[in-house]
C-alpha cells in the first residue's frame, strides 16, 4: 500500500544482492528508524509493478538504489486490488 504521507510506496533495486546484503540496507535504511527491528523483507521483480497500470517506478536517490512506486490510484477498492495482486507474486524472506 502506498503511503498515507505522500501516496508513494518506497524500494530498493536488490536483485543482484545476497540475502545478507539486502538484510544490511534493511537495517540500515528502514529499520533504523524510531527503533524498529527488521523482520524481512518482500522481493518484487519491476515488471510485476509496471505491468499493472497506472503504477510506475521512479528512481529516488539518495540513499543509493533507492526508489518510489508512485501513481497510485485515490479509490480505496482500486489501490487495495493493486496491493494485493503485488503482495500475490512477491517472494517473502523473514530475518532470523
Amino acid at each position: 500500500m502506498p503511503s498515507k504521507k505522500d501516496g508513494e510506496r518506497s524500494f530498493f533495486r536488490v536483485v543482484d544482492l545476497s540475502d545478507d546484503e539486502v538484510k544490511e540496507i534493511g537495517e540500515r535504511e528502514a529499520a533504523g528508524r524510531e527503533n524498529q527491528q527488521l523482520r524481512g523483507w518482500a522481493g518484487i521483480v519491476a515488471v510485476d509493478v509496471t505491468s499493472r497500470p497506472p503504477l510506475t517506478l521512479k528512481k529516488s536517490e539518495p540513499p543509493p538504489r533507492h526508489g518510489v512506486i508512485i501513481d497510485w490510484p485515490t479509490e480505496s477498492q482500486a489501490k487495495n486490488k493493486l496491493a494485493m495482486a503485488l503482495a500475490s507474486v512477491a517472494k517473502t524472506t523473514r530475518c532470523g
